[in-house]
């Protein structure tokens, strides 16, 4: 089983909202376990796939996706 977040921990994360963290559990884009009425967990799983999900998407947008990683550069002065 993944590791649990609380929402708090996910938002820091992020660097969102709590209320941002809880519509992307709505939107089903985080997978989340509501232990309480008061108390919600976020898998560390879903978190991880949202960030790779996210760097994807902004790789395609800027018309990146060709690259796999980044290179080296080359110090011009060796």
């Amino acid at each position: 089983m993944s590791e649990l977040w609380t929402v708090a921990r996910v938002a820091k994360f992020l660097d969102v909202s709590k209320k941002r963290v809880y519509q992307l559990i709505q939107q089903g884009r985080l997978d989340s376990l509501k232990l309480s009425p008061r108390t919600t967990r976020v898998t560390r799983e879903s978190v991880e796939r949202l960030v790779a999900e996210g760097k994807a998407r902004q790789r395609e947008e800027l018309g990146l996706d060709w690259i796999v990683a980044p290179r080296k550069r080359r110090n011009v002065n060796e």
